[in-house]
């Protein structure tokens, strides 16, 4: 990572996977979580996909009240970048996409 992005995309991957886990598997603790970061041209794009219950269909990235989207909204604007949240097939997958710095 650069520097400038060392505290925004770990901040963004742990609260992804805090929600896959809670949110995804709930009190069955067992699952499967996948992380890849991967560069596409000029952009990074980290992916968190789990196997999940998957997003609630009422779900509101842009204007959801919780703590967790209002710091993955803050940190992907700090990078310049933008976030979604959308259905797997099956489970839940967040990604984030930014420049890459150099």
């Amino acid at each position: 990572l650069h520097p400038d992005h060392a505290t925004a995309v770990p901040l963004v991957l742990l609260e992804c996977f805090h929600n896959a886990l809670e949110h995804g598997y709930g009190d069955n603790a067992r699952g499967v979580i996948e992380v890849a970061l991967e560069r596409e041209g000029d952009r990074w794009l980290l992916t968190v996909r789990d196997h999940g219950q998957g997003p609630p269909p009422d779900l509101d990235i842009e204007g959801g009240d919780s703590l967790g989207l209002k710091i993955v909204r803050a940190m992907a604007g700090q990078l310049n970048g933008e976030f979604a949240i959308s259905r797997g097939s099956p489970g839940a997958v967040c990604r984030l996409s930014y420049p890459v710095l150099t």
